[in-house]
């Protein structure tokens, strides 16, 4: 039950560890990660503001897998590119607030094990591969330090529009503050926005 174990200390402590060996995951455990993903999309979801996306599980279950097998290519770097593309499988292509809400539930921690390869390997296709993924999920992509296309389904959904904000406000993404998310920054600072983002003011 290596995903499982894996999604439960991801999600409990931030603190996960990766098999030796990649392996394939049983049906067994994918429906036990996702029997965990829907107690923790029921936890997380009370601390929106507003009304939660809801749930696509299948995304989210997927979303898990990938941020498993990157970790474990991240620490096992003998596998070759087709290996590491085979494993990187985008969770959902739809877009829509429920999949962004719930490939968020773990996709946030995706931007730490992103800026980890970098540090190993800056150039490697992980890396790139990663990198690519979060700029399509700019709701996760929030502490990574890139720039991507925010979309407007996001914007337009009140409580994921909430927690973006506050998202990059607390990370101080520079990167991602411009056009409407400026002016929602702006209105969720008020006349003091340096009090919440020092220098903000004089950027």
């Amino acid at each position: 039950m290596e995903l499982v174990e894996f999604t439960s200390g991801l999600l409990e402590t931030g603190e996960v560890t990766v098999p030796a060996v990649l392996v394939e995951i049983s049906a067994d455990d994918l429906a036990e990660t996702g029997r965990l993903l829907e107690r923790f999309y029921l936890e997380d979801s009370l601390e929106l503001a507003g009304t939660a996306p809801s749930l696509n599980i299948e995304a989210s279950i997927r979303a898990a897998q990938y941020v498993f097998y990157a970790a474990h290519l991240i620490i096992n770097r003998d596998a070759g590119e087709e290996e590491v593309r085979k494993r990187l499988v985008t969770p959902d292509a739809t877009q829509t607030p429920s999949a962004m809400y719930s490939v968020d539930l773990v996709f946030r921690h995706l931007p730490a094990l992103l800026n980890l390869a970098k540090g190993l390997a800056p150039s490697d296709i992980l890396v790139t591969l990663i990198r690519d993924e979060l700029k399509s999920w700019p709701l996760s992509a929030v502490g990574a330090g890139i720039a991507g296309d925010t979309n407007d389904t996001l914007l337009q959904h009140g409580s994921l529009r909430t927690l973006y904000t506050d998202r990059i406000i607390f990370y101080k993404e520079k990167t991602m503050a411009s056009g409407p998310v400026l002016e929602q920054i702006k209105a969720v600072t008020g006349e003091y926005p340096g009090k919440f983002w020092p220098g903000f003011d004089n950027e």
